[in-house]
């Protein structure tokens, strides 16, 4: 063999090297390290972790879903955000959030409850008025079976009200 083809030979296999996959991987982890991220837990007004709420950072459309404990984790470029925390429900939370490079923020999130209308619940006594008091008692659960607090409660005519405890 020639000595210049064996020099061509020795070119062409350090351009391969170069065009690795290992070289590719390398690099990109080195970029995603350098990338800011945001990550946390979002909670409900009892400090319970939140499922399923949804993370919105924008502008960009990033966005994520919390996991069954309430964490979440976006990546997104060097910038100024606002960040959206919301779940059916509850009354939405803003963040304005400074990405920095290679910088990671942290946060828990709590969201509250909006008051809501609850339709008229209709329980009826069959028991003799005559034979003495009598009283009603329950507990006032949301959608996820946890008691609520503050909810007004009437017994339509007769103009007695109460409002349910903390424990509902």
């Amino acid at each position: 063999m020639k000595p210049w083809k064996l020099v061509c030979f020795g070119l062409s296999l350090s351009v391969i090297a170069l065009h690795s996959p290992q070289a590719q991987a390398r690099d990109s982890a080195n970029s995603a390290a350098k990338q800011p991220s945001i990550s946390g837990i979002v909670k409900d007004q009892y400090d319970d972790p939140l499922p399923k709420a949804q993370v919105i950072v924008e502008p960009g459309n990033y966005s994520a879903t919390t996991d069954e404990s309430g964490k979440f984790r976006i990546q997104a470029p060097v910038g100024e955000y606002n960040v959206v925390f919301r779940h059916l429900g509850f009354g939405p939370e803003d963040f304005s959030w400074r990405a920095r490079a290679g910088e990671g923020t942290e946060l828990s999130i709590r969201l509250n409850p909006l008051p809501q209308a609850l339709d008229t619940v209709v329980i009826r006594d069959s028991h003799n008025k005559a034979a003495g008091a009598s009283s009603i008692s329950g507990i006032v659960y949301d959608r996820q079976m946890k008691p609520v607090t503050g909810v007004e409660l009437q017994l339509l005519g007769t103009g007695r009200h109460a409002t349910s405890y903390e424990r509902g």
